[in-house]
Parts: C-alpha cells; sequence; structure tokens
C-alpha cells in the first residue's frame, strides 16, 4: 500500500507479512539485503519496522508501468530495447561487484519498472550472495537457465542467461521466439547470452554492456544522415592540409558521386588553384559555387566571401565532406572537433618539434578527444615516425606516404585512408 510515512513525509510503498508466514525470514533477508545497496536502479530501502505481529518494510515508492506492460504494446524499437538493456546489465553488474557478490537469481519483466526510461529493479527475494550456502532456489522458470531448473550451485551464469531472455522479450514483443526482429548483431548478443552451456556465455556482465554498446554504434551509423563529416587541420601553418584533403577526396570519389572538398580556411587556395588551373567558375545548377573536377566537387566557406560560399543547405545532398582547416586554432577548433572523422597533420622535422609541442599545450579541447583524433605525421621518415608516435601518449598516429598529385591518390596512402576511416567507423 502507499502510505505516507510519519518520518519521512512522503509517499513511500510499505510491504507488511506476519512474523508467523514461513516467508518472513525470506523477507527480512531481502529487506536487510536491500538496505545495504547504493544504486541508482534499486529502489531504497528507508526504514524496517516492526511490532508483535508484523514486520513492515518502507520502501521508495517508484510510478511507472512493469516491462511486461510496456512489452504488451508490440516489439521495442532497438533504439530503445539497448537503452534499457544497457541499464539493465549495469544494475546487474552492480550487484555481482559487490563483496561478496549477489545473485538476483529472478530477473523477469515482473520485477523490472520503467519510469521515464529509467529502469528499476525489484523484488530480491531470491537474491543470494555468493558465499550463501544452497538452498531452495526461487526464480521464473521461463527465464531461468538450465543448470538454475536443475538445482545447482548458483553462479553469475545465471543471471547472465536472464539478461539475454530478457533482451529476447523485448525485441519479441513478450514473444520468446528465435527469429527475432532485430540486427544480427544483436540477436548475436542474445544467442550468446543464452548458451546452454554456462562457459560459452558471456562469462562477465561487462562483456554484453560492451556488446550492446557496439549494437547501438552499428544502429547509429546505419541510421546516420549524409553526409560523413572528415575534419582534417594542422598543428602549424603550412602543414600539407590542403594537399592531403584532396588525395582523400581522390580517394572517396571511387566508392562515392557525391564527395566534396570544403575550404574552411582563409589561405585563398581553391582560387589560387581555379586560376592557375584555367578553371572557368561556374554556377553549377546541382550545385552553386562547387567546382567539378576528376570526380569529386570544390567548394569554399570560410569568412572570406569574396569568392562565393557554398550555402549550408547544400551540404546535406552529398555524402561524404572533407574539411580543410587550415592551421587548428582555438576559433576553429570546436566546430574540428564536432566532426564525425577527424585527422590532425603533424611534422616530424627536427625544425617543427618546437610548434609541435606548443601547438598542443593551446589547444585544450584536443585532450579530451584524442582517442577520437587520427594524427598523421606528413614529409616524415618511417623510423622517426615510429619513434615519435611512441612519444605521443597513446595518441593513435599514422605515417603517410607523399603523393606527388593531390587528384590521384597512389596505393600505398589509398590502404591507409582505407584502414583508418574502417576503424574510425567501428569506434565511432
Amino acid at each position: 500500500m502507499i502510505v505516507k510515512h510519519k518520518k519521512l513525509g512522503v509517499l513511500r510503498l510499505i510491504k507488511e507479512i506476519k512474523k508467523a508466514s514461513q516467508f518472513y525470514g525470506q523477507l527480512s533477508k531481502e529487506a536487510f539485503l536491500m538496505k545495504r545497496l547504493n544504486h541508482a536502479s534499486i529502489p531504497q530501502i528507508f526504514d524496517l519496522e516492526e511490532d508483535e505481529q508484523f514486520l513492515y518494510i518502507i520502501e521508495q515508492y517508484i510510478e511507472g508501468e512493469t516491462l511486461t506492460s510496456c512489452c504488451e504494446k508490440g516489439v521495442m524499437p532497438e533504439k530503445r530495447l539497448l537503452y534499457l538493456g544497457e541499464q539493465l546489465c549495469e544494475v546487474v553488474q552492480y550487484l555481482h561487484s559487490q563483496k561478496p557478490p549477489i545473485y538476483h537469481l529472478d530477473l523477469k519483466p515482473d520485477n523490472l519498472i520503467i519510469s521515464n526510461d529509467h529502469i528499476w529493479l525489484v523484488d530480491f527475494g531470491s537474491a543470494i550472495t555468493k558465499d550463501q550456502q544452497k538452498g531452495v532456489i526461487f526464480g521464473t522458470p521461463m527465464f531461468a537457465c538450465p543448470e538454475q531448473r536443475r538445482g545447482e550451485k548458483p553462479s553469475r551464469q545465471w543471471d547472465i542467461y536472464s539478461i539475454g531472455i530478457l533482451l529476447s522479450y523485448m525485441a519479441g514483443g513478450r514473444k520468446l521466439e528465435w527469429n527475432l526482429e532485430c540486427s544480427p548483431l544483436l540477436k548475436r548478443v542474445i544467442q550468446r547470452c543464452i548458451h546452454p552451456k554456462p562457459f560459452l556465455r558471456y562469462q562477465k556482465v561487462d562483456q554484453i554492456v560492451n556488446a550492446l554498446n557496439n549494437c547501438e554504434k552499428k544502429r547509429k551509423t546505419k541510421e546516420k544522415k549524409n553526409p560523413f563529416r572528415i575534419a582534417i587541420a594542422g598543428i602549424k601553418s603550412h602543414s600539407g592540409t590542403t594537399h592531403i584533403s584532396l588525395l582523400l577526396c581522390s580517394f572517396l570519389k571511387n566508392s562515392s558521386s557525391k564527395v566534396l572538398y570544403l575550404e574552411k580556411n582563409k589561405s585563398g587556395m581553391l582560387q589560387e588553384l581555379a586560376l592557375r588551373s584555367q578553371w572557368e567558375f561556374e554556377r553549377e545548377k546541382e550545385f552553386p559555387f562547387c567546382f567539378r573536377k576528376k570526380g569529386f566537387y570544390l567548394a569554399k566557406q570560410s569568412f572570406d566571401h569574396s569568392f562565393g560560399n557554398l550555402p549550408e543547405d547544400t551540404l546535406d545532398q552529398f555524402e561524404w565532406i572533407v574539411e580543410d582547416y587550415g592551421k587548428l586554432e582555438e576559433i576553429n577548433q570546436e566546430v574540428f572537433i564536432g566532426a564525425d572523422f577527424r585527422f590532425i597533420i603533424l611534422g616530424g622535422r627536427e625544425w617543427e618539434l618546437k610548434s609541435l609541442e606548443e601547438g598542443f599545450k593551446s589547444l585544450s579541447g584536443l585532450q579530451r578527444q584524442r582517442e577520437q583524433i587520427v594524427y598523421l605525421f606528413n614529409l616524415t621518415e618511417k623510423s622517426r615516425c615510429n619513434i615519435l608516435a611512441k612519444q605521443m601518449d597513446k595518441r593513435h598516429c599514422e605515417r603517410i606516404s607523399y603523393e606527388p598529385d593531390p587528384f590521384e591518390c597512389g596505393t600505398e596512402t589509398a590502404v591507409l585512408f582505407s584502414d583508418v576511416l574502417k576503424e574510425m567507423i567501428k569506434g565511432d
């Protein structure tokens, strides 16, 4: 029931049970177990009271609906399933990380309350700690693993199996079926969770969290609307950002017809290149302010409007945009970091090292994003590049070969771009 507690002054759910009941000891154990836990997805026990007849458990009241009710509405969208599934794993991982570890042993839809897309785990009546003696193990057969139904020694594998069944339950709209309407990657996660042999399941819940994170990354990549933005900047002026940006466009044009080189600096390179190469500047019907050369488009979008700035609403029509920022400075750092993929061009020659060190010190935002940036050493010998890479504090460093024609991407450079982009997409 819901009452107004005399001490707390707020609405709470009170569980009560007669002391003479055979379940008194079980409820008392559950209450004391929950009282020591502190997690955002576990209701808080505020008080334990008793009189001659009853034991009272005063517990945080959660207003929401059970997972059973949520799934009655139909198959859950995979985005929401992954979000709730990750929360479920995190609270179970919290239980398993206690000393001694706690096994819930009754993970089922009725024991999960959803409130504003936040998941709450309730009913710890079957929970035990690892060091407790084996006794009568409660649970729900449909969500229990084979060894639990056989009455074997409890382990964290029991909860891992139940997590898999719950993921399947959400993906099937309350139907536990194997022809699920979900991504192949999520199906593999579920199948591994519920493998009949415990040693072939995930061994820890955080492994499931990582697997669900990968599912979400793949889902985002698949649903992402074009374009993909690749930002290229130099740690100092004259690092070769334009040359490398054009090389990357030359590589991308082989797999896409809508590749754009976008000058986002004040160098005036594009105008100079157009004049020297005798390009005729035209307002194309499809993309105004664009050149079309060597299989991809070139345009300008920067502070200097004299040469014609590409309108913002035109960008969505491209599949890939390679943005040339020139020297990376505080003024353009935030926009650079906001791109999907980021390259910083470095020079490794002796006289360039001072500017390299000063550049890293001045750009504080790079420190927070360093795992998401690839550093390319340009015009640097391979042996020297290897030495400098070891000093880069676990940053992702590569060496790019010199290509004389920026409109013709050579084999070695193409392999580098291919490998790096695949890794970026995988880790994004």
